[in-house]
Formats: structure tokens, sequence, C-alpha cells
């Protein structure tokens, strides 16, 4: 399949909270597709309408109108789904094994080990780990020396890696990062996003990366940016 084509293809998203003069239109007729094998940045001020746009791309929550597809890809068994259709419990599903979520608090189960944190989706999705995948992913992101270890004994950017294993060990289609440098200094922040451009080079892993830093953002192959609840620019993210 080419790099290109889309992993996911969102059309007509409308969301909105709250009612009568207190309602906010969060999402306001958003299309996009998402690129496959690439990196694709979305970014705005507060209120734009990204997080919202985040969640129902990686169905955290569904819109109120519109669709959202999730196209067939690495998997053998995967078929086209529209999660904007989907339960909780099949949205749910999807996201152990083919959408991966990093969340910018890291959302790390506290007692539980590095390596238990990690291989929690396949147990969740009651699956055998690949070990050798395992390994890969432990070595290539330098957390060889910290399995046995607890959250609490990690640095931020340490927590945030652990996150980005948990992630990647489901080969998911497509990873969505909310804010994944904000609760982390600069030096650690960049080395996430050198991390991020390593995984979509060298894995051809889909990213999505929501974020309100225009030097994150530019890190990116594509680059969407909100206003109002509505996609105001997109181009690519050198220009």
């Amino acid at each position: 399949m080419s790099p290109s084509a889309p992993v996911i293809t969102a059309t007509n998203l409308t969301q909105s909270f709250g009612r009568g003069d207190a309602q906010v239109r969060a999402l306001d007729d958003v299309s996009l597709e998402l690129p496959r094998g690439r990196w694709t940045s979305i970014m705005g001020p507060s209120g734009s309408g990204k997080t919202s746009l985040l969640h129902c791309l990686s169905g955290l929550s569904v819109p109120d109108t519109g669709s959202v597809e999730l196209l067939a890809g690495g998997h053998a068994k995967a078929r086209p789904v529209d999660l904007a259709v989907l339960s909780e419990n099949g949205r749910a599903r999807l996201r152990r094994t083919r959408i991966g979520v990093i969340f910018q608090e890291f959302n790390l189960v506290p007692v539980l080990s590095v390596r238990d944190n990690i291989l929690l989706p396949t147990r969740m999705a009651a699956r055998r780990p690949d070990r050798g995948h395992f390994r890969d992913v432990v070595t290539r992101l330098g957390l060889d020396d910290r399995l046995r270890h607890l959250p609490h004994q990690l640095s931020g950017g340490q927590r945030q890696r652990v996150a980005i294993a948990r992630a990647l060990l489901m080969r998911p289609d497509v990873i969505f990062a909310d804010e994944p440098t904000g609760s982390l200094d600069s030096e650690s922040g960049a080395a996430v996003l050198d991390l991020f451009r390593e995984l979509v080079d060298d894995y051809g892993q889909t990213l999505v990366v929501v974020t309100h830093d225009p030097s994150a953002a530019r890190r990116g192959d594509h680059l969407v940016t909100m206003r109002d609840g509505r996609i105001a620019k997109t181009r690519s993210a050198g220009e």
C-alpha cells in the first residue's frame, strides 16, 4: 500500500457541548485525511477544536454527525470501520489493537512495573506478546534497564517513553499523541520529538501529534491548523 494512502478519513465532523446560549461548537464540518506512514501535526490556539478532533479521530469520543473511517492496514484481518457508529466497547477494542494513544500525563498504572505497563494492552486484548518486537521496542526506547522500575522511579522523559512503548507494542495502524511534550522540560521534549521522527522514518509508523508548540508541529510532515472548530489551513509542515 502506498505510504501516502490515508489511514483515517474523517468526513463532515460536527461536535457541540452544552445547550442553548452556553452551547459551544467544538467541531464545525471538519473533513480531512491522515496519510499513512507520515507525521501529521494538528495545532491551534486553546478552544480551536484540536483536542476534540483528536478525540473523535482516535475513538475516545464520537462526533454528533459525520464519519471517521479507519481504513484497512497492516493487520491481516483488519477491515475498514467507522468509529463514529461503534459502541464504547467497540472503540476501546480498537484502541487496544489498531489505534495507539499517548497522553500528556502518560496514564501509566502506578502500581505496575515498566514492563507490565508496556505489556498491558496485550493482556487486555488477551493476546500473547511478540517477544522479539517487545525487545526491539524496549531497546530502541532505551528502557532495557528500567523494566523493573515503577513509574514514580522514572523521570518525566522516561515515563513518556514507557507510554510510547505501550502504544507501539501492538503495531497499531496509527498513534495519536496529545500534547506529548507539554509535561516535559525542553531537553526531554526535544528527545521525544527526535524519537517520533525516528518512528515515522524507520518504522513507517503513522503519527498524529496535537500540539500548541509551533516548533514541535514543524517536526512533522503535514500541518493542520485549526481555528474556531474548523480547519483553517493544511500544508506541508516545512512550508
